[in-house]
């Protein structure tokens, strides 16, 4: 693989990274990936640009920066070929979407919090409702035994004076 040659525009990247131009300017590429990031993978994906002239739209990157911490960034990529006879170049594109990514992450886990409330919530609930469906069964079952004593007298009464009582009594 030829060496990629780095060289930047008005030093955009060596202001954001926060690294003096003289520090970037004229690096081979694969030097200057190594200073931030394993390049292996970006390294192939830029030299499928140049070599198969296949552009890069919003590969993700992510990089812990020295001074800067963790950053996500979109990276896109595409060939410039010049009229005369200079190197191939890529015009790289570095979009910071580590905002982004950080509210993304907070949203995931505050789903993730809301997800285990209410599970912690229904499970909750559930016991709640098989309690209660056991207390009415309980209830139902300790009426019915007076129930069945009040009948079991009444019957007993209506069998042993059962004629001489009025009307209104036997049907009490």
């Amino acid at each position: 693989a030829r060496p990629i040659s780095v060289s930047f525009g008005r030093c955009a990247f060596s202001e954001f990274f926060k690294r003096p131009p003289r520090h970037v300017k004229g690096l081979v590429l694969e030097v200057l990936l190594n200073q931030w990031w394993s390049g292996n993978q970006l390294r192939e994906m830029l030299e499928k640009v140049l070599v198969r002239n296949q552009p890069v739209d919003r590969f993700i990157l992510a990089v812990e920066l020295p001074g800067l911490g963790r950053r996500v960034f979109h990276l896109s990529a595409r060939p410039l070929r010049q009229r005369k006879k200079t190197a191939d170049r890529i015009l790289i594109i570095l979009e910071d979407i580590s905002d982004q990514e950080f509210a993304r992450e907070q949203m995931r886990k505050m789903n993730d919090e809301l997800e285990q409330r209410v599970a912690a919530r229904t499970d909750a609930l559930r016991r709640s409702y098989e309690q209660m469906e056991s207390f009415c069964y309980s209830i139902a079952h300790d009426l019915r035994a007076p129930l069945r004593a009040m009948s079991g007298f009444s019957e007993l009464l209506a069998q042993e004076i059962g004629a001489d009582l009025y009307p209104q009594a036997k049907d009490y």
